[in-house]
């Protein structure tokens, strides 16, 4: 059985839809057709500078010789200079497929990062690893429940809270891609516990939500994008999953899911776009930030953004781009930028300018553009954003924005990533992981 040919298989059937259709890969350059995307990335201050650093997944990376080997590299944010790098042993192994921050597991004062290995020949597992050093200091999944055909084929951090303080102990959520069986990993007690088994497969995604109902807990999302609902294909669906189930590991209950919403029209793919929104309104729960693409048949359509009050599904905030404009990518809720008392929307939208994309930040009051950046080339910029910590000392948060296209500034290559004022949009570093010599 070739496992790099099936492994590509899935990735293609994980892969949204929409996406495909709607953001067509553009022609590569000579030279470049070799060069594997970024795939993943983790935003947070690992070398403890006060400026939030950048980890990237690069599952297709040669180490070597050895093909699809994968890596994940950790950049300065400061500096834009490489802190540190994993790479993989194996063909086809795909290290860094999947990452996400895991708590500072080895109190070494930094956070940590858990790394997937979805297909090494040992089964599928995950590595945590100082986010200071990359040292590896736990190594879980050497009994993982998955069969060869039950790849582990990604997973997500839920960062929980016990009575409001923050814990060492973190949870992931694990999935396995073909069945569509999730499970919690604790990055202590290396304890797992099957609790939800999703019947759309790897089209499923999750997200850390913040506080959604004020418990003390930080919850959880499960994002169905492809789902069916009341017969509407593609509408999308999302789950709210109570972070106390997890605070444990326990075998969480059906009644610890705190509610679903669905979308409303065929091919809305509600889940695509879910971020976190902070406590938007002040009842002291968690918000959600959910983007959707617009009807391209339909004039005039555009793409939307909603901050919403989930548990009571009370729409707080709409946002909607320009006429015509149908594909959101990224989007990030940043702070107040201009002092209205209402926080800003950063907005990635990769298509615009046939594929050179910009970064916009909305007014959360009106949804006036206060300042774009636009890509070059044929970049995509803007088709994911990271929220960051502020990190020019003006009180906003930044974002790191990923352009995964190709640049035309002197530096030939995929996967940048600019580092932008939340404030103003100035680029503070650039990132260019892959950048050919």
């Amino acid at each position: 059985m070739d496992v790099n040919a099936l492994r590509r298989t899935a990735r293609i059937l994980a892969a949204p839809a929409v996406l495909l259709v709607l953001a067509a890969p553009l022609p590569a350059r000579p030279g470049e057709k070799d060069l594997p995307p970024v795939q993943q990335v983790v935003v947070e201050d690992f070398d403890g500078d006060g400026f939030p650093d950048v980890a990237v997944g690069l599952p297709d990376l040669k180490a070597g010789k050895v093909k699809e080997a994968g890596e994940v590299r950790v950049y300065s944010g400061k500096t834009g200079v490489l802190l540190w790098n994993l790479a993989g042993t194996e063909e086809g192994q795909a290290c860094g497929e999947a990452l996400a921050l895991a708590g500072d597991v080895d109190e070494d004062g930094a956070p940590d990062l858990a790394v997937g290995n979805p297909w090494a020949e040992a089964g599928p597992h995950i590595l945590f690893l100082s986010g200071k050093t990359g040292r590896v200091h736990h190594r879980f999944g050497s009994n993982f429940p998955l069969s060869f055909s039950e790849h582990l084929c990604g997973f997500h951090l839920v960062d929980w809270t016990v009575g409001g303080r923050p814990s060492p102990q973190w949870i992931v959520l694990a999935r396995a891609g073909l069945s569509g069986r999730w499970w919690g990993v604790d990055n202590r007690k290396e304890s797992y516990s099957a609790f939800f088994e999703d019947s759309h497969g790897m089209q499923c995604d999750a997200r850390a939500a913040g506080d959604l109902n004020g418990d003390g807990y930080r919850d959880a999302v499960l994002c169905a994008w492809s789902a069916e609902v009341g017969g509407k294909k593609g509408a999308g669906l999302l789950r709210l999953l109570s972070g106390e189930t997890l605070s444990g590991v326990t075998q969480p209950k059906s009644d610890r899911w705190l509610g679903e919403i669905a979308g409303t029209r065929e091919n809305e793919n509600l889940g695509l776009l879910v971020e976190p929104a902070g406590d938007w309104n002040g009842d002291r729960r968690a918000d959600l930030l959910l983007g959707t693409r617009g009807d391209g048949k339909k004039k005039g359509e555009t793409w939307t953004l909603r901050v919403l009050s989930p548990l009571d599904r009370v729409e707080i905030a709409l946002l909607r781009g320009p006429e015509g404009e149908t594909v959101i990518g990224g989007a990030a809720v940043l702070g107040d930028a201009d002092g209205d008392g209402t926080p800003e929307v950063l907005a990635g939208t990769p298509q615009r300018g046939r594929g050179i994309g910009a970064a916009a930040l909305l007014s959360g009051k009106d949804g006036k553009v206060l300042w774009t950046v636009d890509g070059t080339g044929s970049e995509r910029f803007g088709e994911e954003v990271h929220r960051a910590a502020d990190a020019d000392g003006d009180g906003i948060a930044e974002a790191w924005v990923l352009a995964p296209g190709t640049a035309t500034n002197g530096k030939k290559g995929k996967g940048y990533l600019r580092l932008l004022s939340g404030k103003t949009g100035a680029v503070l570093s650039t990132v260019n992981p892959l950048a050919l010599k």
